[in-house]
C-alpha cells in the first residue's frame, strides 16, 4: 500500500472493502491459490452480497462486488508474477470465462445532442453554486463520494 497517499478516500475505502471480504486469505503464502478456488470464492461472494437484505432491496446480484475484489486481487497476483513469486494468476480463470466482460449499462449514457438542452437548463434553473456543483462533478467525473 505505498501508492495509497496517491489514492482519493474512495479509492482507498473501496480497496478496505474488497480486501476486507477476503480477509481469511490475508496471511496466506501468495503461491497457495488455485484458479477453482479462485472462482468459488468469486461466487460465494456475489451470493453473499446479493443475500443482503439491502441487496434485495434495489434488486442487487452482488457480480460487481465479487469483480471489484477479484480484481484488486488480479493485480495483487500481476505484482508477484513481475516479482517472479508465482508463474501463473489464479484470477485468469475467471479472466478467460468472460466474467470480467463489461455488462450491459443499467441507463444509457447523456446524449451529446442534450447538452445544449441541458447547459440552458442549469444555466436558468439552478443557483450560481447548484449550477457549479454540478459543471464540477460533470466535467470532472469524480464520483459523487468525492465530489460531496
Amino acid at each position: 500500500m505505498l501508492r495509497k497517499k496517491d489514492w482519493s478516500e474512495a479509492t482507498i475505502a473501496d480497496y478496505d472493502k474488497a480486501i476486507a471480504i477476503v480477509d481469511d486469505w490475508h496471511h496466506r503464502k501468495i503461491d497457495s491459490f488455485r484458479p477453482q478456488e479462485i472462482t468459488a470464492r468469486f461466487k460465494k461472494i456475489a451470493e453473499e452480497v446479493a443475500a443482503t437484505k439491502k441487496a434485495q432491496e434495489v434488486g442487487y446480484d452482488g457480480i460487481a462486488t465479487a469483480i471489484s475484489v477479484m480484481r484488486l486481487l488480479r493485480t495483487v497476483f500481476n505484482d508477484a508474477i513481475a516479482n517472479h513469486i508465482i508463474r501463473h494468476n489464479p484470477v485468469s480463470a475467471l479472466v478467460r470465462s468472460g466474467v470480467f466482460k463489461r455488462r450491459k449499462r443499467k441507463a444509457a449514457p447523456f446524449s451529446f445532442r442534450k447538452i445544449p438542452e441541458f447547459w440552458r437548463w442549469v444555466h436558468s434553473s439552478t443557483t450560481g453554486s447548484v449550477r457549479d456543483y454540478i459543471l464540477v462533478g460533470l466535467l470532472t467525473g469524480m464520483r459523487r463520494s468525492v465530489l460531496c
